[in-house]
Order: C-alpha cells, then sequence, then structure tokens
C-alpha cells in the first residue's frame, strides 16, 4: 500500500476560515478549539480540497465565506516519497482543479489522486438516515471501480433536472419530453451498474461485519445493491 499524507495545507475564504496556513504532522494530527471555531470547517476543507466535492452539502456557493468572491484551497501532497501540490479554486459555484498547477481534464480524475475517507457526526445517516447517503456511498466507491460513472451521474442528474422543468413549464405534451425520459434511462442504466458494480466489491466486508455484530444464527447477504437478511 502507498502512503499518502497532506503537509502544508492553506485556505482562504472557505467557509469561516478568512485565512488559514498550517503545518501537518506525517502520521496522527489533532485539531482542537471551542464550538463554533471552524474544526469542521478545516477537516471538510481538507475533503473538498481532495475529492473536489463537499461531505456537508451540494451546494458549493456555501462553502465560499460570506462577502468574499472566491474561496481558494492549497495543499502539498506527499505519496511514496514524491510531492505534488493540488489546488482547488471555488467561485460561484465553479471549480477549478490543479495539479501541480496543471488542470485535470476531468474531475473525476483529480479525485482519484487522493483518496481520503472522512468520519463525522452526520455519519450515523448511513445507516438510519435517508437512502441519499447510502447512494452516495456507493457512487463515492463505484468512482475508484469505474471513473466514469461520475460522468454517467452527472448526465443523469441533469437530464432528470430539465425533464422536471420542462414538465413544470410545457406539461407533458413537451416535444423534448422524451429526449429527456431517454438520456435519464440511458445514464440511469449505468448509474444502477456502477452502484451494484460497488456493493458487490463492499459486500465481503459488510457481511464479515455483521457475522461479528449481528445476532448469532442471522445471516446477511447483499444482492443487487440491497441488503438481505434470512
Amino acid at each position: 500500500m502507498r502512503s499518502l499524507a497532506i503537509g502544508s495545507l492553506s485556505i482562504r475564504g472557505f467557509r469561516n476560515i478568512a485565512k488559514v496556513d498550517v503545518e501537518l504532522g506525517p502520521h496522527f494530527n489533532v485539531v482542537y478549539g471551542d464550538n463554533g471555531q471552524g474544526k469542521t470547517n478545516l477537516l471538510e476543507a481538507v475533503y473538498v480540497l481532495a475529492t473536489s466535492r463537499s461531505f456537508r452539502t451540494a451546494k458549493l456557493p456555501d462553502l465560499v465565506q460570506v462577502g468574499v468572491d472566491t474561496a481558494s484551497l492549497r495543499a502539498t501532497v506527499d505519496e511514496a516519497g514524491e510531492s505534488r501540490e493540488q489546488t482547488l479554486g471555488l467561485r460561484r459555484g465553479l471549480r477549478a482543479a490543479r495539479i501541480d498547477g496543471k488542470r485535470t481534464p476531468t474531475l473525476a480524475e483529480y479525485a482519484l489522486r487522493t483518496p481520503v475517507v472522512v468520519f463525522h457526526a452526520a455519519s450515523i445517516d448511513l445507516s438510519s438516515g435517508a437512502g441519499a447517503e447510502r447512494r452516495k456511498l456507493l457512487d463515492r466507491v463505484a468512482l475508484y471501480l469505474s471513473p466514469a460513472s461520475l460522468a454517467e451521474l452527472d448526465s443523469y442528474t441533469k437530464a432528470m433536472r430539465a425533464r422536471q422543468r420542462v414538465l413544470e413549464t410545457r406539461g407533458e405534451s413537451a416535444v423534448d419530453l422524451d429526449g429527456w425520459e431517454a438520456l435519464m434511462v440511458q445514464h440511469g442504466t449505468a448509474t444502477a451498474a456502477a452502484r451494484r458494480g460497488a456493493a458487490a466489491r463492499l459486500a465481503p466486508s459488510v457481511c464479515s461485519a455483521f457475522d461479528r455484530i449481528g445476532p448469532p444464527g442471522v445471516p446477511l447477504s447483499i444482492e443487487n445493491a440491497y441488503i438481505v437478511l434470512y
């Protein structure tokens, strides 16, 4: 397994963090402070820098500090002894991601370079919350199995929103409605297949964990991305 560590970290205009420059240790780092000082925002900044997305919101403008136009994140990343610089800029809902000063062809390719996992207070929603949280996990795993799955999901979401706008403004008789629905089927089928693949990859670990913590004599299996108890 290749080692991966974030060294220096610079944050500008992100959430309630106007300006922070910090040098992180190579192993375990502790961030502490009073409530509302920005501890979670700092962790979120690391996650956004690594993945180009937030684990707290899908609304990118929410990440930019009130009163400023642009947020920027910069870090040095050491991977197996080789260092690189990653930067991410946020402006009016747009993202500009660069590695060593060069823009990556896609955000999916950028996200693959620095895999991170976050555990936070809302993580319990994964088991007790709405299905959207579980789909988000499968989409994240699917990204590493098939990078094209991110583009399929984005295309499905755009087609779904466009279809909804057509229904709301022009009704079921709109001539372009069939076209949007066809795109939903095309990209939705690909997204569903990617999620099934992600569920299959997670299944052995999930079943093993359930064997340790579940009631005796109640096996668990995952079939087509659904959990089944016998």
